[in-house]
């Protein structure tokens, strides 16, 4: 197996990492070269099993592990709300974008663009387990008042954001990456970078269901 090297400076947890892949895997038709792209990025988290796992999850189109009680309930109207009040544009402005796109991810990357908030906070790099811990906060936060606490969780993520990464997280939150990648090639890149064979991982797939706990498995060659 030839893995290409991660540069020691680059912050291989870093949102932006992630989305800076999923921009080379969207750019090319090869499955093969998908799955070498994806390889040398889960290479590159080896030594993190907190943010390998989350990374996984959000490439096979999901969250929270299937059958989760995590659920993040953050619909359209929610998404259009947040990008009017972060960008210098109103909802219909918005909506008219939607229609020439036809995708929430690419309106996210241009209201980000032009968004008049910044953050109050001295801003960090966005990385995943930090994306991680606001999704669960949204997919925990019930009852009273919920919707409001949801966008402004949201709207937090965003103002942080960079255009692209903006993009990415509307994506992940919809659930439709569209980076013509599917479960069965993450499969294939978690055999190739740990070294498992993969009717043995796909096996272990049917029995948990869980790719996030599967990747472990193959990291720990259990």
């Amino acid at each position: 197996m030839s893995i290409i090297s991660i540069h020691s400076g680059n912050c291989s947890t870093c949102f932006s990492h992630f989305v800076d892949t999923c921009e080379k895997i969207r750019a090319t038709n090869s499955k093969n070269m998908k799955v070498n792209i994806l390889s040398d990025y889960l290479y590159s988290l080896n030594d993190d099993e907190e943010s390998l796992p989350i990374a996984v999850l959000f490439f096979s189109g999901r969250i929270f592990p299937q059958g989760s009680k995590f659920v993040m309930n953050i619909g359209y109207s929610t998404v259009i709300q947040v990008l009017s009040e972060i960008a210098t544009l109103d909802s219909n402005q918005i909506q008219k974008i939607y229609l020439q796109h036809g995708d929430m991810g690419a309106i996210s990357e241009y209201a980000v663009s032009k968004k008049n908030m910044i953050s109050l906070f001295q801003q960090q790099p966005l990385t995943l387990s930090s994306i991680y811990v606001r999704f669960k906060k949204i997919a925990d936060t019930i009852g009273s008042g919920s919707s409001k606490d949801k966008k402004n969780i949201l709207k937090g993520l965003l103002i942080d954001s960079s255009p692209l990464e903006a993009k990415y997280l509307i994506k992940i939150i919809n659930g439709e990456l569209r980076i013509g990648l599917t479960e069965g090639l993450v499969e294939i890149a978690i055999s190739k970078v740990f070294r498992q064979d993969l009717k043995d991982l796909r096996n272990a797939m049917l029995v948990s269901g869980d790719i996030s706990k599967v990747v472990l498995l193959a990291k720990r060659n259990l």
